[in-house]
């Protein structure tokens, strides 16, 4: 089974008005060439015929860089994040209501998904653990057991900058409030994230935090520089603390000096992603 560690249904259902229950050819034949979301790669009658049994569904709201313009899909302030990450809980609600998507919540539902997984191969659901990208909906570290009790089992803090670390792009270091968040999430077993973190922000949260640590999207800077990738130094930190990488399949993050719809695709053939992966 393949585990597809980062992916954003829930975004491409409440933003994009995707049918994400569908096929992504479905979607792509409804929509044409040129929408906003660009061309739409991905839906879970895609991921059962690949045998991706199991992903890391994020609930993910928009927050602004610096120098990007504001954008309708922008949250405005910590109230419409909070908002916006509810309603995308509602999304994978309907969709395990509707029988498809199961959510993971704890070893046991698990267990049981695995087992009906290869039991009945004609009747599969994908399952759904929840990470929070970023917690721009959490809007203070008192309601985390809102989050946990939704189903969240993975947080990430920061995208670009927040209330609680520094983020992609976006200078930082971990704030009073994050080890906050940090030292809740540590008591209720919530998996930490540390894709988007700042360099600074990273190493602070490993000092501050010891539970279980993934980073659910991530390359290696060594092959592509640019802060969105993991130094060396960062990738043996987390192996020392065993934690879990999952690559990104994204171009611009597995050439280097790739330049959006201008680079040819032949220059990013699989063999690139398998570059970072035997690198860490």
């Amino acid at each position: 089974m393949l585990v597809d560690a980062h992916l954003d249904l829930a975004m491409n259902a409440l933003y994009l008005g995707r049918d994400v229950a569908g096929s992504a050819h479905e979607t792509r034949d409804r929509e044409g060439p040129g929408t906003r979301g660009g061309t739409s790669t991905v839906g879970l009658a895609d991921m059962i015929r690949g045998e991706i049994g199991l992903c890391f569904a994020t609930v993910s709201v928009l927050a602004r860089r610096a120098w990007m313009p504001l954008s309708e899909l922008n949250f405005v302030d910590a109230d419409d994040a909070h908002r916006q990450g509810l309603r995308q809980i509602e999304i994978y609600s309907e969709l395990e209501s509707a029988g498809r998507l199961r959510v993971i919540t704890d070893t046991e539902s698990l267990d049981d998904h695995l087992d009906g997984w290869d039991a009945n191969p004609d009747d599969r659901r994908v399952g759904a653990v929840l990470l929070m990208e970023g917690a721009y909906p959490i809007r203070h570290p008192d309601e985390l057991a809102v989050w946990v009790e939704a189903g969240v089992r993975i947080i990430g803090l920061s995208w670009a900058t927040s209330a609680y670390a520094g983020g992609t792009y976006g200078p930082g270091r971990l704030t009073d409030e994050g080890r906050e968040l940090l030292a809740g999430m540590q008591a209720a077993g919530v998996i930490l994230d540390v894709s988007h973190l700042s360099d600074a922000s990273f190493f602070d949260v490993l000092d501050c935090y010891d539970g279980p640590v993934l980073g659910s999207h991530v390359n290696c800077r060594a092959l592509v520089p640019g802060e969105r990738q993991l130094t060396d130094l960062m990738i043996g930190a987390l192996i020392e603390r065993d934690a879990v990488l999952g690559t990104a399949c994204d171009a611009w993050m597995l050439v280097p000096r790739w330049k959006k719809k201008q680079s040819s695709p032949s220059i990013c053939p699989m063999t690139r992603l398998v570059d970072h992966i035997d690198h860490v």
